[in-house]
């Protein structure tokens, strides 16, 4: 089965005998890519998505599907680094190359490219929605950046004892799109002061960066990982919070992290303030 020939992506199916255990009917519905959610990082995607149906239909043997565009469509591109996208869980994801096309391993996965004929295919074992993707260059994409909300830490009413409060932020979104070669954020913080200089000391003030904080936005599922998932003081020196090994974290994420601040017993009167410096940088 396959799209229309005037198409300038056309996709088809060679369903093997013995693949399924009866009749069944065989869809394939084309649809534009920019309705699809950003490619993987350093990708774009060709004209046109594909969604192979019945949706998660499986197979007892291995089918093939065959991608097929025409020169227009990969102008300017490397049709020999051409992949598929995949569509899982409300994102997209790169299909590998076969290790095993016969079986195939992993699956579904990417069996072929030929530029002369303009084709590339993918062997599966089940159906699902699928695009072409092409390398883009992302050299000039700045490829590490943070941006930061403040701090506020609750107020308390002095009364002779050691209060500790909680501190809220606003999701710190990092950008560390095109960086395959690992990241971390790092936190550090002056004293608390007031107009009349007295100070609350900084080992006072403690984070943490619960797992379930750090959510994708886009780019890889391998999300970067908590170093602080437990409550520890800040100090003047940069403190990591969060940290994506190489080869992963090559996306778009919201950190969250929590605060706690203890005001002791003999605190003077007033609004303290500190200076908390937020820092992103390459590698692990």
């Amino acid at each position: 089965m396959e799209t229309g020939s005037s198409d300038p992506v056309e996709a088809s199916v060679s369903i093997p005998a013995g693949a399924l255990s009866g009749d069944q009917e065989i869809t394939i519905a084309a649809s534009d890519s920019s309705d699809l959610p950003d490619p993987p990082p350093g990708q774009t995607l060709l004209s046109r998505a594909f969604n192979f149906g019945p949706d998660g239909l499986t197979f007892a043997l291995p089918v093939t599907l065959t991608f097929t565009y025409t020169d227009a469509e990969v102008a300017g591109l490397d049709e020999s680094a051409l992949t598929v996208a995949l569509l899982v869980d409300g994102g997209l994801q790169t299909v590998p190359d076969c290790a095993d096309a016969s079986v195939p391993t992993p699956s579904p996965c990417v069996s072929g490219r030929s530029p002369a004929a303009n084709t590339i295919t993918v062997v599966t074992d089940h159906f699902s929605t699928y695009a072409i993707a092409a390398p883009v260059d992302v050299s000039g994409v700045i490829p590490l950046n943070i941006t930061t909300a403040a701090v506020t830490v609750s107020g308390v009413t002095l009364d002779g004892t050691d209060q500790t409060v909680n501190g809220s932020t606003s999701a710190w979104r990092a950008d560390a799109v095109g960086e395959s070669g690992g990241w971390n954020v790092t936190v550090s913080s002056t004293d608390f002061t007031n107009a009349e200089s007295n100070t609350i000391a900084v080992s006072n003030f403690e984070i943490r960066l619960l797992v379930a904080n750090i959510v994708r936005i886009s780019g890889s599922f391998d999300l970067p990982t908590s170093t602080q998932t437990s409550f520890d003081s800040l100090s003047g020196t940069a403190r990591k919070i969060a940290s994506a090994a190489s080869g992963k974290g090559d996306g778009v994420y919201d950190l969250t992290p929590g605060f706690q601040l203890t005001v002791p017993a003999e605190t003077y009167t007033g609004s303290y303030t500190a200076t908390v410096t937020v820092a992103i940088s390459a590698g692990p």
